[in-house]
């Protein structure tokens, strides 16, 4: 769907806007300007998120010049960030079928680093909350065969490797987070992948870690648990290794892990 010129401008002196701002040009007239312009976009990610999802995907990928796209690009990534996935469900089917298609679609263009980071993270947004409840089943075996099929030294091959990495980080954090939406919305779907998914989580819990790390991690295993049932069987043991290791720890009671070892003391004793 074409933006209509308001929405455009709105871009538009965002992104000069915060061109002045990096370079230190931005006096006090501009700014009081720059910040009713933010407003404005708030108001329209809000008053209607799949126009303002729609408007942007469109500028990313026919927006007239360069920084308009670059600037689409990265408000819609810092949307799905700030309202995080939840926005997501507010979009309508068809948004969110132009998003998972012209997403993918962009991958065959040459991209700066920074568009290319932005895009990424837009994707992994999107496949945070669909794939979870079976709305993206296509996109890893779409992706496989673009690699498969893809020719090297063209965008596509090498946007398509690079995207593949970031999914497949496991980032802890965002993995505790898919482990969620997969054991609320997933089923049969989320215990399916578990293999791939429960050793991560695993790991998550090695006391290196975050100690809200280890929280997240101990609370996804227990759910995950409670909803694969015998299915869990085969990461039991591993996970009640790794509880053990971290509860029994010299610093498992310190004021730093207090919370983590009591909340795996008492889900992991009573609902592995």
């Amino acid at each position: 769907m074409e933006p209509d010129e308001e929405f455009i401008k709105t871009v538009v002196i965002l992104a000069r806007e915060e061109e002045k701002r990096e370079n230190h040009h931005q006096d006090r007239n501009s700014y009081k300007y720059y910040s009713n312009t933010k407003q404005l976009f708030k108001k329209y990610t809000l008053d209607d998120p799949s126009r303002a999802v729609s408007w942007l995907l469109f500028l990313m990928v026919k927006g007239t010049f360069t920084f308009i796209k670059d600037k689409a690009v990265k408000l819609l990534d810092r949307l799905l960030i700030k309202q995080r996935e939840d926005y997501i469900g507010y979009l309508s089917d068809t948004i969110i079928n132009t998003a998972k298609v012209e997403t993918i679609k962009l991958l065959d263009s040459t991209l700066s680093n920074t568009f290319r980071q932005h895009l990424f993270n837009i994707i992994e947004s999107f496949a945070m909350y669909l794939a979870p409840r079976g709305l993206w089943d296509e996109l890893e075996q779409s992706l496989e065969d673009i690699v498969k099929g893809g020719v090297e030294g063209l965008p596509l091959l090498d946007n398509t490797r690079a995207l593949i990495q970031v999914l497949s980080k496991g980032n802890p954090s965002k993995v505790n987070t898919l482990m969620t939406h997969y054991c609320e919305h997933g089923g049969e779907i989320a215990i399916s992948t578990f293999p791939r998914i429960i050793p991560t989580i695993i790991d998550c819990l090695n006391l290196n870690n975050d100690a809200n790390i280890r929280l997240f991690a101990s609370n996804a295993l227990v759910m995950a648990a409670q909803v694969a049932k015998d299915s869990f069987s085969p990461w039991v043991i591993d996970v009640l290794t790794a509880l053990e290791t971290m509860v029994s720890s010299p610093h498992a009671l310190s004021e730093i892990n207090e919370t983590v070892t009591k909340n795996a003391i008492s889900k992991g004793s009573s609902r592995l």
